[in-house]
């Protein structure tokens, strides 16, 4: 289903984990690109001579050469069992047809280098996922996530293998208290909403302690820097507890207000203006803690 959408957040992680993270993505990265540049040396050698110089053929060639493994990829699909590798094979294609130039212009044929692939360095801080972005910060040890809205940005910068090295090294993480965050995002049919706060922007995951005490319901499960696992079971908790501190301050403002309003002797009244009725909203404090 065609959904405009974004997601973005910001992650602190801490000192002892931050190198690991950024050298697990310019891996990610380097692997993919590895991958890219082998497919279009099997592309270029492929070609005869007249491909290799007449821009229109060699447009037509690499078009088809893409259809080609596109159908080698479907054909190997398993519902259930490969579909992440599926997903990322995909990405693999796009990213091959970007570098090939297969944009629908016909260029003059070139080989691709290995320099035309751009592989990141020990001193790359600024990774790209295809419609995401992964953006490391050595001064704050902090990485950013950046998906800008698109049709299904969301969805498709998450499929890329550059994504997909990053969340799996911050799920490795050893957090320690202070680190973690939260990411959130909003789409076309959350802000269609007509409801109150419907369109508002909603977490769309939350990590470490700090993504716990935020954003509990959203939060994975973790491991602290002396081996404590948090689970689902204990975010649960911590959510359930948070709720309850919520209502538990609503209770005592709503007994505040009647009492100084039957002092004063005035009827009461909402924020609507109708008798009897008000509201009262509290974030509450912390309730996680390692």
């Amino acid at each position: 289903m065609s959904r405009n959408e974004w997601e973005r957040g910001i992650i602190t992680l801490p000192a002892s984990e931050f190198a690991k993270v950024r050298q697990a993505v310019q891996q990610g990265e380097t692997a993919h690109k590895e991958q890219v540049f082998e497919l279009s040396q099997e592309f270029w050698k492929g070609l005869n001579r007249k491909q290799q110089t007449d821009p229109g053929e060699y447009l037509k060639a690499g078009q088809q050469f893409i259809a080609a493994k596109d159908r080698e990829r479907i054909r190997a699909f398993v519902p259930g069992r490969n579909t992440e590798t599926d997903k990322t094979r995909d990405k693999l294609l796009d990213d091959l047809s970007e570098a090939l130039e297969l944009d629908g212009y016909a260029r003059r044929p070139a080989r691709v280098l290995k320099t035309d692939m751009d592989f990141p360095t020990n001193r790359t801080t600024d990774f790209n996922a295809g419609y995401g972005e992964v953006i490391f910060d050595k001064k704050t040890n902090q990485v950013e996530w950046i998906v800008e809205e698109n049709n299904n940005a969301v969805e498709h910068a998450h499929a890329h293998p550059v994504a997909n090295a990053f969340f799996d090294a911050v799920s490795k993480v050893r957090w320690t208290r202070g680190t973690g965050g939260v990411f959130t995002g909003n789409d076309e049919y959350r802000r269609e909403a007509s409801y109150e706060g419907g369109a508002s922007n909603y977490v769309t995951t939350a990590f470490g302690p700090v993504g716990a005490d935020e954003a509990p319901d959203n939060c994975r499960p973790f491991i602290d820097s002396k081996g404590k696992a948090t689970t689902q079971k204990d975010l649960d908790a911590v959510g359930r507890a948070k709720t309850l501190a919520m209502f538990e301050a609503q209770r005592k403002a709503q007994e505040a207000y009647a009492k100084s309003v039957k002092a004063s002797g005035a009827q009461p009244r909402g924020h609507n203006g109708h008798a009897g009725q008000y509201t009262y909203r509290s974030h509450g404090e912390p309730t996680f803690r390692l």
